[in-house]
């Protein structure tokens, strides 16, 4: 927001003083957590901590999550990395959003993040809430314009550590001004990174504009980019940023998950969904858990009807008594989400 023209001298006065001042602390100590700070040594930058090599065990995110933020790096102190998106649909199959775009991350990389570590940490964070310099993009997470009296409180000893606060004076410690920062932080998304506030755990990890180096901690990208992925954001869609070092998570689909019962209409009583589980090589997964779902014919709502385990050869069947008309489909468990069948869904209407 802009100053407004109208206040008073000794307001305006004020906010110069107040001004200088943030100028002053800037100038010293660079912009905490988000911002690339200019007094990060080349040193520093080139190596990993001990901390950064004692990474994270990667985790899939959660199922409820059905839109995912990628970022790898390369190694553990690589300030580089790439971010993707993707997002799951109604039938359970996920489709990349967003090409692979290149990243920064902590200048020290990715691994057990804490106040001051210059680590991005790794793991899956929510993104709840969104804030920039700029108007709204147009995200629907919770979004608001920073002014002078906008800051991340990073002051482990306060009582409002790691929250968004307003106020005329910092809180202490490395709090950030979220509109002196400058671009970096034009548009930004908060990863809801230690959401109890434990003290010295870590403060303001943000998803924000990239200015040319790396970060204290957070992870930064061109504003285009970013800019397209507030768009796309969505709170009902449980959003959450994966970060990690080595291959970025992605959902696992499998090519040859066969439905092989036709659309069809049946006279009230017993009949039976089948087909195959093979990979892309040809091997038959035996024992193996698939899921059946239904909903009303060109409904919306998907329901977990049931399971069918595969055999040695790798098929299933599963019987059941359908009721009016309904569409069935088949999933497959991928690393912790369920992939629709590539055959699609089948309608079969009771006569």
């Amino acid at each position: 927001m802009e100053l407004d023209q109208a206040r008073s001298g000794a307001r305006d006065g004020y906010l110069i003083v107040m001004i200088v001042v943030l100028a002053l602390v800037m100038s010293f100590s660079g912009v905490g957590r988000g911002r690339a700070s200019a007094a990060v040594s080349a040193d520093a930058m080139a190596s990993a901590s001990a901390s950064a090599s004692a990474m994270v065990t990667a985790t899939a995110p959660p199922a409820t999550a059905h839109q995912v933020v990628t970022v790898a790096a390369p190694a553990a102190g690589s300030t580089y990395a790439t971010v993707t998106a993707w997002q799951q649909g109604s039938n359970g199959s996920w489709s990349r959003v967003i090409a692979p775009i290149p990243a920064r991350v902590g200048a020290k990389g990715i691994g057990q993040a804490s106040e001051g570590s210059e680590l991005t940490p790794a793991g899956t964070f929510p993104l709840d809430q969104a804030f920039g310099r700029l108007a709204d993009p147009g995200t629907r997470l919770p979004y608001f314009t920073t002014d002078w009296l906008d800051w991340w409180d990073e002051n482990p000893a306060s009582a409002s550590y790691n929250l968004h606060v307003r106020r005329s004076t910092s809180p202490g410690g490395a709090s950030e001004n979220l509109y002196a920062a400058g671009t970096a932080y034009n548009l930004a998304v908060n990863m809801a990174y230690n959401p109890t506030r434990v003290p010295g755990k870590g403060s303001a990890f943000f998803l924000h504009v990239g200015t040319g180096s790396p970060t204290a901690g957070c992870v930064s990208i061109d504003q285009s980019s970013l800019q397209t992925i507030m768009r796309w954001l969505d709170p009902a869609q449980r959003p959450v940023i994966d970060i990690r070092v080595g291959t970025a998570w992605k959902p696992r689909t499998p090519t040859t998950l066969s439905q092989t019962t036709p659309p069809r209409t049946v006279v009230a009583g017993l009949t039976a969904l089948t087909g195959s589980l093979v990979t892309a090589s040809g091997q038959r997964l035996g024992g193996m858990t698939t899921q059946i779902w239904a909903r009303a014919h060109g409904g919306v709502n998907w329901a977990h009807l049931g399971d069918a385990r595969t055999n040695s050869a790798g098929t299933y069947s599963w019987s059941f008594r359908p009721s009016g008309a309904k569409d069935y489909q088949v999933r497959w468990p991928g690393t912790s989400t369920w992939t629709a069948s590539a055959s699609g869904i089948v309608v079969i209407r009771v006569s």
